[in-house]
């Protein structure tokens, strides 16, 4: 893999090649550092300023791709007329979601369910707590003693054993498990149909930049193709031709991006 920053040039030459730019990024420990609470996980003023400077160039096509709900990560980055998604490719805002709403009304009760009975389990732990995202749950541990992670982790997956394989999966993280449907829906199949959105709106000629450092945008960089950068930030292990140290680094390539695009 190559540094990102240090390889600007090649990139800069890949991504002025189309019509657009559109320009995908991550959340937690992309735009933000990996926090223990994901209420601490705040967007410093610099970066805030470069995604509405990008947000409002012409020649560039702005999207949040996160696990958070769609709504909650609208309400952090709240800007109008870029494209968001939510709870790693379930929900979506500005092109059709890859799921149907009546698939994720369905696992609702289930969710629900199992939420009522993790919640007395995880309790246990001092420093976990359980995320209620209302098509999943997310059980985050970080915060608890180095000992007692492998006993909650168990415990979470004791509750949960049941429904695994009957349409329910498990995703692993950092720090955090994740109970969710299995209606193979992800950030990639996300990706694919924004990119169909904009081929029916007439946009044919773009070049996609997705950053994340999340397990979940693996499945974004899998199904990159010519023309396209993936930046891993973070680790040096992905699918992903480039990456970034941290999210400081991530804010200089928004700095390289303006630069080139918008001055």
């Amino acid at each position: 893999m190559k540094h990102a920053i240090s390889c600007w040039e090649e990139i800069s030459a890949t991504i002025t090649n189309g019509e657009k730019l559109v320009l995908l990024l991550d959340y937690d420990g992309t735009l933000t550092p990996i926090v223990d609470r994901p209420e601490n996980a705040v967007l410093s003023p610099d970066v805030r300023e470069l995604l509405k400077t990008l947000s409002e160039n012409d020649s560039i096509l702005l999207g949040v791709f996160s696990g958070r709900r769609l709504k909650e990560i609208k309400s952090i980055i709240g800007l109008e007329c870029i494209y968001y998604c939510g709870s790693h490719g379930l929900e979506s805002e500005g092109f059709e979601s890859p799921v149907a709403e009546e698939a994720l009304l369905k696992v609702q009760p289930t969710v629900s369910e199992v939420r009522e009975k993790l919640s007395p389990t995880v309790s246990v732990f001092d420093g976990a707590f359980l995320e209620d995202k209302k098509y999943s749950l997310v059980l985050h541990y970080r915060l608890v003693n180095d000992a007692e992670k492998q006993n909650i982790r168990k415990s979470f997956e004791k509750v949960v054993k049941p429904y695994i394989g009957g349409g329910f999966v498990i995703k692993e993280n950092k720090m955090t498990l994740e109970f969710l449907p299995d209606l193979e829906v992800n950030k990639g199949a996300a990706v694919n149909a924004l990119k169909k959105h904009l081929r029916n709106a007439g946009v044919n000629s773009f070049s996609t930049v997705y950053v994340g450092d999340d397990e979940t945008d693996e499945d974004v960089f899998r199904i990159l193709t010519d023309g396209d950068v993936g930046v891993a930030v973070g680790r040096r292990e992905s699918l992903a031709k480039y990456y970034l140290e941290d999210a400081e680094d991530v804010c200089l390539l928004l700095r390289s991006i303006v630069a080139l695009f918008c001055l």
